[in-house]
């Protein structure tokens, strides 16, 4: 029995000793061709013996070194995949690396809020990398966020056990609100109701402000409002628990007013409330949420009120909105609607910066007033360089919820220049922009939102799902790849994986409008029809008019006008109406389009977020403002509303 014990002891002890293969002399194979070629080499001899675990060593090592390391990483996994009789064959030494690898990429992981970080850093920690306690618990609260966030029952179970073992508890109600503000409105909404049914009145107002907000995002937005006795802080304005003209006299852009915006329509015949209307549509239009005129003409009766029964401050502008004649000065209204009614008119008729920033007084430290200050900034003076690069760049740090930065935009510019003489070159050096990262999951998802800009959508699929492949269970990544395979004309696939976003995202309406709207833009109108009828069910009041439009359009895109109709009308009682053009206000960007230069120039300066006016001014001046035309359709192509950050990168396409 000794003998056996002993020989089967020598045998492991052996075969130990023959585990890791011989190191390839990296040293010398770099000296021989350089750095570049050497890699080359390692890869080529890969490619011909797939387990080849003395190469993929070397090429780890190597590629660590210069910088990239997510193939570094690929290549210990394939190593470790390759195995061995007895293990995995390789050295302390490369044990060691894939540590280091796997925790600066779960820290990365961790950062964006990804599931899987957890498990990186687990792996890292078990294969020697330094990785902290207060690192595991980030990455745990990171996966407990993700599953609070699902539309599953038993996932959000599992995520709130998991967040009660990272700390002490949070108190009824305060649990709810930090819910909210991670994004996990379903959880939330469930712990502010229950809350709320435990607590007596008078409730703490903070805390019933934040159950308002969470019941009216489940309620569906045609459900009976809450009691008149439940109405607090600027939620009741949700509810028409405000006077409008109130509102207004202690500013223009409060949370109040904001929720007051998302009330169904009322149109008032009340000359104080018009008035009121008119500074809060002016905001509105500055925000590039629509038309001044047509957002005011939505909530007030214009063929039933007199301008001379406004309040004189309110006078001009309302002649300005709907093209009558009155040159009434209202600068001696000195309330903050007057301040700001005053400016906005002295900035139409041609005021200089300073003069229209002294009439708004205080207020031109607000966001509405610099919003108003815009309008009569002067011209920019310096070009944009490389307009099309800095668009595509400017959308792909939207998407990926990125800071700017001056590496990203030589990494696009390399890839567009060599897409465009060759896709294949592109490819190639979008593989190698991901395997200079990190995160080889990150790295994909960005050169997905590279090619989903510059409208090449067969590799913006293939890139998205390398992503999810890469990290699954990822929902941001998930939701890119369902709208990338929505512009594929893949529509059914589209929607299998757009119930997975929507079910991950902790809000879904906005899911289905994004991958609706790209359905619609790509011709799948009856698959987008469907997405807007999950997205109309789904909706809370700040998304329901959106969705609603998305179901019109199709509606009129398949032909069928009744239920466009029908559409139009559910909508008119929901949220202020799609307004026609207004020809006589000359801040109107739809009647503007197609007119004069200068007609078309100052529709502009009052709606920010226009990219038809301003793709039509591109192709019309050659002057001093044509620089100023370029330079927003490049802040544009970051909005926030993908389809029209599109739209402004092909508008600078012939640019560069």
């Amino acid at each position: 029995m000794y003998a056996c014990r002993f020989v089967l002891a020598a045998a492991l002890i052996a075969g130990c000793g023959v585990t890791a293969p011989s190191r390839v002399d990296l040293a010398a194979l770099v000296k021989r061709l350089g750095p570049v070629d050497a890699r080359h080499e390692l890869e080529l001899r890969i490619v011909k013996d797939p387990k080849d675990v003395a190469a993929r060593l070397a090429l780890a090592k190597l590629c660590e070194e210069q910088g990239r390391p997510s193939q570094a990483i690929e290549q210990l996994e394939a190593v470790l995949r390759v195995g061995g009789p007895l293990g995995t064959r390789w050295h302390d030494e490369d044990r060691a690396r894939l540590g280091r690898l796997l925790a600066a990429r779960g820290r990365m992981r961790t950062a964006r809020g990804a599931p899987a970080a957890l498990d990186d850093l687990v792996r890292a920690r078990s294969y020697g990398a330094k990785v902290t306690d207060d690192d595991v618990t980030r990455a745990k609260l990171a996966r407990a966020i993700v599953k609070l966030r699902h539309v599953d029952a038993k996932e959000r179970a599992d995520g709130l056990a998991l967040l009660r073992t990272l700390g002490p508890p949070r108190p009824p109600g305060e649990l709810g609100v930090w819910l909210w503000s991670v994004g996990a409105k379903r959880a939330a909404w469930e712990e502010l109701a229950a809350w709320h049914d435990a607590t007596p009145a008078p409730r703490a107002e903070r805390l019933q402000s934040a159950y308002l907000a969470a019941r009216a995002w489940w309620t569906p937005v045609d459900g009976a409002p809450p009691a008149a006795t439940e109405l607090v802080g600027p939620e009741r304005c949700r509810y028409g628990g405000c006077d409008v003209w109130d509102l207004v006299q202690n500013g223009v852009s409060s949370d109040a007013i904001a929720a007051l915006l998302l009330a169904p329509p009322a149109k008032t015949t009340d000359p104080e409330a018009a008035y009121a209307w008119l500074a809060i549509t002016l905001a509105q239009a500055l925000r590039g949420e629509g038309g001044w005129g047509a957002s005011f003409a939505s909530r007030v009766e214009l063929g039933a009120l007199s301008i001379d029964k406004l309040p004189p401050g309110g006078r001009s502008a309302f002649a300005l909105v709907t093209g009558r004649d009155v040159r009434e000065d209202a600068s001696t209204d000195r309330s903050t609607p007057g301040r700001y009614l005053a400016a906005a008119v002295a900035a139409f008729r041609g005021a200089k910066p300073d003069d229209v920033r002294a009439l708004l007084g205080p207020l031109a430290e607000t966001s509405d007033g610099v919003a108003l200050l815009d309008v009569v900034a002067p011209p920019v003076t310096a070009a944009v360089t490389s307009p099309y690069v800095a668009a595509v760049t400017r959308y792909v740090h939207a998407r990926l919820g990125l800071e700017e930065r001056s590496v990203d935009r030589e990494r696009a510019r390399a890839i567009l220049a060599a897409h465009a003489r060759d896709p294949l070159r592109g490819d190639r050096i979008a593989r190698d922009a991901v395997a200079e990262l990190p995160d080889a999951a990150f790295g994909h998802a960005w050169v997905g939102a590279l090619y989903d800009a510059i409208q090449d959508p067969a590799r913006a699929r293939a890139s998205w799902q390398a992503a999810v492949d890469d990290s699954p269970n990822e929902p941001a990544l998930v939701r890119g790849l369902a709208e990338a395979i929505a512009r594929t004309n893949d529509p059914d696939a589209a929607l299998v994986i757009g119930t997975q976003a929507a079910a991950a995202s902790g809000d879904p309406a906005p899911v289905w409008l994004a991958i609706g709207e790209a359905l619609h833009a790509n011709g799948s109108h009856v698959h987008a029809l469907e997405a807007a009828r999950y997205a109309i069910d789904l909706a809370a009041a700040d998304t329901v008019a959106r969705a609603f439009d998305l179901a019109i359009a199709a509606s009129e895109a398949l032909g069928r006008t009744a239920q466009a109709a029908g559409l139009r009308l559910r909508r008119a009682q929901l949220a202020p109406p799609i307004t026609a053009p207004r020809a006589e206000d000359p801040t109107d960007p739809i009647a503007a389009r197609g007119g004069s230069v200068e007609r078309m120039w100052i529709a502009s300066r009052w709606n920010p977020r226009d990219v038809v006016l301003r793709a039509q001014l591109l192709a019309s001046i050659d002057d001093a403002r044509r620089p100023v035309i370029v330079a927003e359709l490049v802040r544009l192509a970051g909005d926030r509303d993908v389809e029209r950050g599109r739209a402004a990168i092909r508008a600078l396409r012939t640019l560069d």
